[in-house]
């Protein structure tokens, strides 16, 4: 016969009088309460205050964990850039870009990667207020947040002016002249760099990467492989023609560089133009301002906008048009057109 011993009365009082000292600890605090709880279900218990205390806690932990800045390597963003289809001139001004940003901010001691619209605010005024250098800017910095993965990106705090009236920076005829038969003269590779800028109207990077299959494709015209990788074909004027003949063949590109399989740099092309039109009594000139001979003097002769458009490989005709100029002639035919 098994006999229960069951408490007297004296000490089921005293059971209930100290009833407090047999509940469980909190694992924060010390305490006693009749329920704890864990947070996630691993960890020590809590009680009610410190349980909520812990979850406000995580949830304010996990916000700033999705909000942290993650980390962007040159390779994550050279990547992103090659991958939006941008050109290799493109992305260096990119690249430089958001080098000079990522090294002011860490100088203020603020983080890039999740810049509010204040402090990107006040970087932006440390550049000059001009369309083109805060056009870069913000295209720039556009990439580089989404490769950081910012939640919201502030590219509408960097303000960009109107972009200005294009000026045309065309020589006078006299000085076009000049510098022409300089070119002729001269010969060489530095020579017909300079007659293709003047005659064909190209750009320093056309020039540099041209190739003699454009030559050999069209009889009479010459295939151009241009900005944004778009090409033209257009006509070889005669004096390029004549040069053209002049220059012995090796290789892929007409002004091949140094290193086996590459062509010169544009910087190559801008250094020639300079060269020769100081050995021909000249200011120094920059190659586009032979472009923007080339297309202003067509445009004097023929009027024709949309076939200079085609000549140039401009995308809209308002580019064109801004290589347009007020010559002495046209000056002097417009008052002697008044006729009251």
């Amino acid at each position: 016969m098994t006999t229960t011993l069951l408490p007297s009365p004296t000490e089921v009082e005293y059971l209930v009088a100290t009833e407090v000292e047999y509940l469980p600890v909190c694992g924060a605090c010390g305490g006693r309460a009749e329920r704890l709880k864990r947070l996630g279900g691993i960890g020590r218990p809590l009680c009610p205050n410190c349980y909520q205390r812990a979850k406000r806690a995580a949830y304010a932990a996990q916000e700033a964990l999705g909000t942290a800045s993650r980390r962007v390597t040159i390779q994550d963003l050279y990547g992103a850039l090659v991958g939006a289809g941008l050109g290799r001139r493109t992305i260096q001004q990119y690249m430089r870009a958001i080098w000079r940003a990522e090294e002011w901010f860490e100088a203020q001691g603020w983080s890039l990667a999740r810049a509010t619209p204040t402090q990107i605010a006040a970087f932006a005024d440390t550049l000059p207020l001009t369309h083109s250098t805060r056009t870069i800017l913000r295209a720039s910095l556009r990439h580089y947040w989404t490769v950081s993965e910012h939640p919201k990106p502030p590219t509408a705090a960097i303000r960009v002016p109107p972009q200005e009236a294009m000026i045309c920076r065309a020589l006078d005829d006299d000085d076009a002249r000049t510098l022409a038969a300089a070119a002729r003269s001269h010969g060489g590779r530095e020579g017909f760099a300079v007659l293709l800028g003047l005659y064909q109207a190209l750009r320093r990077e056309e020039i540099a990467s041209m190739t003699w299959r454009g030559f050999e494709q069209v009889e009479g015209c010459m295939k151009i492989f241009g900005k944004g990788a778009k090409t033209r074909t257009i006509p070889v004027h005669p004096v390029v023609d004549q040069a053209l003949r002049g220059l012995p063949r090796s290789g892929e590109w007409v002004f091949a560089g140094k290193s086996r399989g590459a062509h010169v740099s544009p910087a190559t092309i801008w250094q020639w133009t300079r060269d020769l039109a100081t050995s021909a009594g000249l200011p120094p000139i920059r190659t586009h301002w032979l472009r923007h001979t080339g297309l202003a003097t067509m445009n004097d002769a023929t009027g024709d906008l949309r076939t200079v458009q085609h000549f140039a490989g401009h995308s809209k005709p308002e580019t064109t048009a801004g290589y347009t100029r007020a010559t002495k002639r046209k000056l002097l035919e417009a008052v002697l057109s008044l006729d009251y």
